[in-house]
């Protein structure tokens, strides 16, 4: 986040069709993204681990 740059999301090949993606505010990259500074908003991502036995770990960060 500091070099103001997001990885894609890792495997993602194509959205559900059967999920609304145009009504939510968020996506998925499917590429590098690069920039995000200079607006107003801070910049945000979420990290998500998906382990054995059913556990599910989400980390939410946003700039300082």
């Amino acid at each position: 986040m500091q070099a103001g740059v997001f990885p894609p999301t890792l495997n993602y090949r194509h959205p559900d069709p059967e999920s609304p993606w145009k009504d939510r505010a968020s996506s998925s990259l499917r590429s590098r993204l690069i920039g995000g500074a200079g607006t107003a908003c801070p910049r945000r991502f979420q990290v998500n681990a998906f382990g054995f036995g059913g556990s599910n770990y989400v980390v939410q960060v946003e700039q300082a």
